[in-house]
């Protein structure tokens, strides 16, 4: 692994090469890299991941590029719009668009594997992601993406996370809950989840274990304290903000139970990463819970 030397760069990239634009927060940069090594595995050539899109001035301290805090894989590193634009200018490069990541059919899944397979290099982004998501899930359990996506928490830890992560280890039900605000009360359609939904769900959990330890995970939560009916052992995790979302991530993956925002990448990272239980209590946001919060508002 190396980082990318624009000095050094003076020709053309190897035929199967795949290059992977990463973008947004921890929870989609993880889906790109997976991504990345899946397609690494089916091409057989260099993975390079492109995280020229972090390249601001100023640079956003609420959208920071932390795959580096995990013991990733890659053949470059590519941190420099500059450098993007060099290997598009010096490379005829395939670009798999959002429109082409819109299958329907069989008939068209087959048609994008193709279009991957056959591409001599490959640029693909964050929708090539999710449009894969269930074959990136079932490679990165067989091929040991999750592995490069387990933080070693040592290194990054402070006293506060230490002692959280002590308490999650120490009980016997952990729960974490993820409450996705945010970008959410803005987006089309409105995928923010109602208090109901979490509360019915937290007095769900509570009536099965009723020494549940809940653990609060928030992009809001001032919301959480105000609309959370919590009256058993809870933790609000307040002390982190984006752009230390790789210590959220690791202290939600050490709970054994979840109640999550259905419609959120993190939601889906953190108990992708969590060791499986055959007791584990795992509630999901429906479509329903959505359908009732446009007429709630935000409440």
């Amino acid at each position: 692994m190396s980082w990318f030397d624009l000095s050094r760069f003076t020709g053309r990239l190897r035929p199967g090469t795949t290059i992977v634009r990463v973008s947004g927060g921890l929870a989609n940069q993880m889906l790109c890299y997976k991504l990345g090594r899946y397609l690494a595995e089916m091409r057989k050539e260099k993975l390079i991941l492109d995280a020229s899109s972090y390249d601001r001035d100023p640079p956003d301290r609420n959208r920071n590029f932390q795959l580096t805090k995990y013991p990733i894989r890659y053949d470059e590193l590519v941190e420099s719009k500059v450098a993007m634009r060099r290997l598009d200018e010096r490379n005829p490069l395939t670009f798999i668009s959002r429109e082409m990541c819109a299958v329907h059919s069989t008939a068209e899944r087959a048609d994008l594997i193709q279009r991957i397979q056959s591409a001599p290099i490959l640029l693909c982004d964050l929708w090539l992601s999710l449009a894969l998501r269930e074959e990136l899930d079932d490679a990165a359990r067989r091929n040991g993406t999750l592995d490069d996506l387990t933080l070693e928490w040592q290194k990054w830890f402070d006293d506060r996370d230490r002692e959280l992560l002590s308490l999650i280890k120490s009980s016997a039900d952990p729960v974490a809950i993820h409450v996705r605000r945010g970008d959410f009360a803005t987006h089309d359609g409105n995928l923010l989840v109602t208090a109901d939904y979490y509360n019915a769900s937290i007095a769900e959990i509570t009536g099965r274990l009723p020494e549940a330890l809940f653990v609060v995970f928030s992009d809001d939560i001032p919301w959480c304290r105000t609309n959370l009916r919590l009256d058993t052992r809870h933790r609000f995790v307040d002390w982190h903000d984006d752009s230390t979302a790789f210590k959220d991530m690791y202290l939600a993956s050490q709970c054994a139970h979840f109640i999550l925002s259905n419609e959120s990448t993190f939601s889906h990272q953190f108990v992708q990463l969590s060791q499986v239980r055959t007791d584990r209590i795992l509630i999901r946001s429906t479509m329903k819970d959505l359908e009732r919060n446009v007429t709630s508002a935000l409440r």
